[in-house]
């Protein structure tokens, strides 16, 4: 039998500084890690890899998997991002928009330094996901009384979100692909990551990058001074728009196909 095995990302073994939350405790790291450990052995004991990124691709080979034994398939956005954008209906409301889970892999708590630093009460933070993990932490170090913490997301509303926000901001530590990114080009938003964030390539390329709290804040309000350049905007949101389920599926179906070859 040959095996051939998806693989997101291999974050928690090469870089498992970004994996424990703030209160996470001793036995919670051991026993993490112990799951994780066999996990990822599991998956390196493949015979073929199916990585959603060159990022992805390029951990395996670092972890020791053959190089012409990996495939990359990237992931695709659901066709709802693709509908008409929608403009927002209250203009003296400039919000910057978060929507994902609260771990530290996600480095939430630069976003939420950034906003301690502003001081224009015509700019709101929205951050949605789930009150879990990092979640009382993180609100705890918020100062600006316009970060507002909204909770989970509901499936049917995720598009609606995303057209209330000005910006959108995921500025992760590690991300085996990073979907919420071109969600939110699929929309029209500018999209602010974290510079040394390591987010694979073909996604972060029309992102703006952070290197700090500070700069996040200059990006953000030069953003609200001048709005998002039409052009970019466009070329952003096309690209985007390329990452398609279909693509995805045939891309994994030509490897099925090439293994059955050889």
């Amino acid at each position: 039998n040959v095996v051939i095995t998806t693989a997101h990302d291999f974050q928690p073994i090469l870089y498992p500084q970004f994996t424990f939350d703030h209160d996470a405790t001793l036995k919670d790291r051991l026993l993490l890690r112990l799951v994780l450990y066999s996990r990822f052995k599991s998956t390196l004991g493949s015979d073929y890899l199916i990585c959603n990124s060159t990022q992805t691709k390029e951990e395996a080979i670092r972890l020791g998997f053959e190089k012409d034994k990996i495939f990359v398939a990237n992931l695709g956005v659901d066709k709802r991002f693709f509908k008409s954008t929608k403009l927002k209906n209250n203009k003296n409301r400039f919000t910057v928009g978060y929507l994902g889970a609260m771990k530290k892999r996600k480095n939430l708590e630069f976003s939420i330094r950034a906003a301690n630093l502003i001081n224009d009460k015509g700019i709101f933070f929205e951050i949605w996901g789930k009150k879990e993990y990092e979640y009382e932490y993180l609100k705890s170090i918020g100062k600006n009384k316009n970060i507002q913490f909204r909770g989970f997301a509901p499936e049917n509303k995720i598009v609606d979100i995303y057209d209330s926000f000005d910006v959108f901001i995921f500025p992760s530590y590690h991300e085996g692909f990073g979907m919420p990114i071109i969600e939110a080009q699929s929309r029209g938003l500018p999209v602010i990551i974290y510079k040394y964030g390591k987010i694979p390539k073909e996604v972060r390329k029309y992102c703006f990058e952070a290197k700090s709290p500070e700069h996040m804040v200059q990006i953000i309000e030069q953003l609200k001074e001048n709005g998002y350049n039409e052009k970019e905007r466009k070329k952003a949101m096309e690209y985007a728009r390329s990452f398609t389920w279909e693509k995805t599926a045939k891309e994994t179906l030509e490897v099925y196909k090439k293994v059955l070859k050889q």
